[in-house]
């Protein structure tokens, strides 16, 4: 009995500890399962990663020639000054308001250009001129600077008129103008 009673329990014991072992195996195959997934899915993940990556590589080309020809198309739209940056630029504009004032009869005093400022790839090119000119054509003096090329913008304009106007003699009274006028130059693409 105590022979029967000794292989029962040594069975036992072999049983459970195959059980155990079993039990062991499957708990290390399943997490060998789950570390042989996640790499998988990272390797996809990267897999993924690497072709969009490729594809970005494979359109720069483009989108480089892309750019250059948008930075060709604004540096010659007639609407910009295409002087060189600082002093040659407000040259430009100087020498266009000039033109404009004496066209309308006017006479430029005096101008100076202002600091300029960068934003958004364009360079603001700023004059501020004090003038005169007679007041049957001071509409046609704002009118001609706004309509210009390379596009003026007026930022402050101060009008002063006469104290007499001398009627008897037909002399037109002359209007004693300041501006301040604003061009855009590109620079975004130097």
């Amino acid at each position: 009995m105590t022979l029967s009673r000794e292989l029962t329990s040594r069975r036992a014991a072999i049983f459970a500890l195959a059980g155990v072992t079993i039990f062991a195996s499957a708990l290390l195959i399943a997490l060998l399962f789950l570390v042989y997934a996640g790499q998988r899915a990272d390797a996809a993940d990267n897999l993924r990663q690497l072709t969009a990556y490729n594809a970005e590589v494979m359109s720069r080309p483009r989108v480089q020639a892309a750019y250059a020809e948008m930075n060709a198309r604004i540096s010659d739209m007639q609407g910009l000054v295409h002087a060189g940056a600082g002093a040659p630029a407000a040259a430009q504009v100087e020498t266009a308001l000039k033109q404009i004032v004496e066209s309308n009869g006017g006479e430029l005093r005096s101008s100076q250009a202002l600091a300029s400022t960068e934003a958004n790839g364009f360079e603001q090119v700023r004059v501020e001129c004090d003038l005169t000119v007679p007041a049957s054509r001071l509409k046609d003096l704002f009118y001609a600077v706004e309509t210009h090329r390379p596009y003026l913008f007026v930022d402050s304009a101060d009008v002063t008129a006469p104290i007499n106007w001398d009627t008897r003699n037909n002399i037109e009274p002359a209007y004693e103008v300041r501006f301040g006028v604003s061009a855009y130059r590109w620079i975004a693409s130097q």
